[in-house]
């Protein structure tokens, strides 16, 4: 069960700074929503009931806390900032013949 909480204290940490500021979406004052807290409580404390059992099931429930910190900091983070498999804009242009007649464009 420390694993489940270490995840807990994790998510809270990630839920703070991504809901705190004037830029953030799910505030109230700069403030986040205790909501997600209270939600966080809820998902880790199944994660940890589950984590009890011990053997797989201690397994099953850090697995379960880390799925959510994982999601919870990939949501957080900013896909423009990364570099890997980035595209290059194209920088083809039209032939121009889209606004001639067609005889125009067929002729050769």
């Amino acid at each position: 069960m420390g694993g489940v909480m270490l995840l807990f204290v994790a998510e809270l940490g990630i839920l703070t700074v991504r809901n705190t500021g004037k830029g953030a979406a799910q505030n109230v004052g700069g403030l986040p929503l205790p909501s997600a807290y209270l939600a966080a409580a809820v998902v880790y404390g199944i994660a940890g009931e589950i984590a009890k059992g011990g053997g797989s099931r201690a397994a099953a429930g850090i697995t379960l806390a880390a799925a959510v910190t994982l999601a919870t900091y990939m949501n957080y983070i900013d896909p423009s900032t990364l570099t890997a498999g980035k595209k290059t804009a194209s920088t083809t242009t039209s032939s121009g013949t889209a606004g001639k007649g067609s005889s125009e464009g067929a002729k050769l």
